[in-house]
């Protein structure tokens, strides 16, 4: 990533204001966003907008009308700018936010905003657009795992002697280029028939050979390696892939009648002594879980009751959990402070307590984690004591699905 050089980022877009508010803390630079301009029509948010260097992009079913370029052209100059000071213009280029596994036709807003500001300074310009993926282990949840990564940047004057015979074509090339560059960053699942068949085919193949602590980027590229093989399968041998998915439905069809999943299957979590070690971990620091959850019950349950009024789209879920979250958990804590500064003998006490506070808030969080995971894996090993004909077939699919995929 050049720090003196004009930036464009083109940016995948799946989970609404997270991937703005992470793109930003991976750069001391300061990065100007393009936003949907229908939350610009507010004049108070529209302010606080602007103060955090977000600037509007109109689309038709924005409000803009028809001449959505009329309307953008204030923005594009105001991006021509901010690229002369060497600055960082970040826009995601796919139109709209979709938790979806692939990346979407293109726009062409990013290459007219990038050969705008090339004709603007005479193609005086070293300008490098840079295409960034942006991957999570589950975009709606709490404490998951985001990766984002930054592909080799793309130069604008590279495209100078197509812009000069043929501007559209230009544009299309430029286009089709950061596309195919944004897709090399991501789990890119091409829409059809399999899509979702292929994308927890990935998952569970990923489960298998990384594990619950591979790293993101370990996850991510055994991911992408499946999908490959899986796509050239349904290429090469469509037979397999049919046997792959009469697999595949019964095995995820049983597994949600029994609320199972795969980390409960693991034949590591079934061992005796892993077991007997979890139970007495857990009676142990039940203590401290109750302190937490005790502590955290009331701005937990502020959070989850506003996101269920206010989200309309699961794609909203974790931004607004998070603003919510951070505003009341904040406040809470401040309130808690004063209190315990009123009410106990000595002030440190009470600071001491509220800077505990989040680290018990994590722990009550993951004990709950570990304690429902705990009871899966004992109903599972309730369950094949009894021979129950349901997760005999559930671990005979699973079986035949590894082999396959293997």
């Amino acid at each position: 990533m050049p720090t003196d050089k004009p930036v464009l980022l083109a940016i995948s877009h799946r989970n609404a204001f997270m991937d703005s508010l992470a793109l930003v803390n991976t750069h001391y630079t300061q990065v100007w966003q393009l936003a949907r301009g229908d939350a610009f029509n507010n004049p108070v948010l529209r302010r606080l907008f602007y103060f955090f260097h977000m600037l509007p992009i109109w689309r038709e079913r924005d409000g803009a009308g028809a001449d959505t370029k009329a309307e953008n052209q204030s923005t594009f100059e105001a991006c021509y700018d901010i690229l002369k000071l060497n600055g960082m213009v970040g826009i995601y280029p796919e139109g709209d936010c979709i938790n979806e596994r692939h990346i979407r036709s293109l726009k062409k807003g990013i290459c007219r905003i990038a050969f705008g500001a090339m004709e603007q300074f005479n193609w005086d310009l070293d300008l490098h657009i840079v295409p960034v993926g942006i991957s999570y282990s589950h975009a709606p949840g709490f404490r998951e795992t985001q990766l984002i990564q930054f592909g080799k940047p793309i130069l604008a004057a590279d495209y100078k002697h197509q812009w000069d015979l043929n501007q559209g074509n230009a544009i299309n090339l430029l286009k089709e280029d950061i596309e195919a560059s944004m897709k090399k960053l991501v789990v890119d699942i091409p829409k059809g028939h399999y899509h979702h068949d292929i994308d927890e085919l990935a998952v569970m193949m990923s489960h298998r050979r990384c594990g619950k602590n591979g790293s993101p980027l370990e996850i991510l590229n055994e991911q992408r390696a499946t999908v490959a093989r899986l796509q050239q399968t349904i290429s090469e041998h469509p037979e397999q892939m049919t046997e792959l998915v009469r697999a595949l439905h019964p095995y995820k069809r049983k597994t949600r009648e029994l609320q199972l999943d795969e980390e409960t299957l693991d034949e590591g979590k079934q061992r005796k002594a892993t077991r007997w070690s979890v139970a007495l971990a857990l009676c142990l620091t039940l203590p401290l879980f109750l302190m937490g959850w005790i502590t955290h019950a009331l701005p937990v349950w502020l959070t989850r009751t506003a996101v269920k009024k206010v989200v309309k789209k699961d794609i909203f879920i974790s931004s607004i959990r998070y603003a919510v979250g951070m505003l009341s958990l904040y406040l809470y804590y401040i309130i808690l402070l004063l209190l315990g500064i009123l009410l106990l003998p000595v002030a440190w006490w009470a600071i001491a307590g509220v800077l505990a506070l989040p680290f018990l808030g994590v722990f009550a969080w993951e004990y709950q984690r570990r304690i429902r995971l705990f009871a899966r894996v004992q109903k599972v090993r309730r369950l094949l004591r009894l021979r129950d004909t349901g997760i005999m077939e559930i671990y005979a699919h699973r079986e035949k699905i590894y082999r396959l995929l293997s």
